[in-house]
């Protein structure tokens, strides 16, 4: 995936009206440079605490985020337990690039007919551009993911988003992650999607889960995310399983996606 650059230009309005806006106040970390640098590396609790109190450094984080998505470094901080983890996915969901996956018991649409699957729906296109349909097949024991969204690019590149689940005080856990191709444009309206079936996971039907709608290129993942690539390949379907091949082909030899991919392509999920 190309990375994002930093704008180049001293003269961006949105940058000067930052700059305007915190120029009276001398708090450590909040220059627009530190602001931009720690937007794609990660902020400090106190920084992002105070970003999250003010609405106008949130609204610049909001655009900037619009305008140069989430890094990899964002997405890992944000996926961590402690006081910093925490805030960073508070800052994440403040500007939309959180979804909020519901639990079944608050949604769920009972099945009448033997057979006929249970259709959990997440629908934000109308907001971000992203649903998540789940169908859990009750009789079979197995349950469908649906991931498509509207924004994110396919076509010469590898994104995955990850799906977590989140304790109250423990640190989220990827339970599955999703590498979109391009989706046909003659039967939906989305520009990526991605599809998988797994044996029912009582942690992906009733925990509070969590979908990043920003995506980290599949030979960026790392950590927890990384840990998640075989399950994931082994529960793809058979397209997605073909992607997740040539993401790692696509990666120099000894590259831990590699042996990831080969674990999942071995594996039945």
């Amino acid at each position: 995936m190309t990375t994002q650059q930093p704008p180049r230009s001293t003269g961006d309005p949105d940058l000067l009206a930052l700059a305007a806006a915190v120029a009276a106040d001398h708090t450590p970390g909040l220059h627009p440079i530190d602001l931009i640098i720690a937007a794609r590396y990660g902020f400090t609790s106190d920084q992002a605490h105070t970003i999250l109190g003010a609405p106008h450094l949130l609204g610049w984080l909001d655009r900037y985020w619009s305008n140069y998505p989430p890094t990899g470094p964002i997405i890992q901080i944000a996926q961590s337990s402690d006081a910093t983890g925490r805030a960073h996915r508070k800052l994440l969901e403040g500007t939309g690039h959180i979804i909020h996956v519901r639990s079944r018991s608050q949604h769920a649409l009972a099945a009448s007919t033997r057979g006929m699957p249970e259709t959990l729906t997440d629908d934000h296109s109308a907001e971000v551009g992203t649903s998540v349909v789940r169908r859990i097949f009750h009789d079979q024991g197995v349950m469908d993911f649906a991931i498509e969204s509207a924004y994110i690019e396919a076509e010469n590149t590898f994104p995955v988003v990850a799906l977590l689940s989140v304790g109250e005080d423990e640190a989220p856990v990827t339970r599955l992650l999703f590498l979109l191709i391009p989706a046909e444009r003659e039967v939906t309206h989305a520009v990526s999607h991605a599809e998988s079936r797994l044996f029912i996971d009582p942690t992906l039907t009733s925990d509070k889960l969590l979908l990043y709608r920003t995506p980290i290129e599949a030979s960026e993942l790392t950590g927890t995310n990384l840990a998640a690539v075989s399950h994931s390949v082994a529960a793809a379907k058979l397209p997605w399983k073909d992607a997740w091949r040539r993401a790692a082909l696509a990666t120099p030899d000894g590259h831990p996606l590699r042996d990831a991919v080969i674990s999942g392509l071995s594996a039945q999920a």
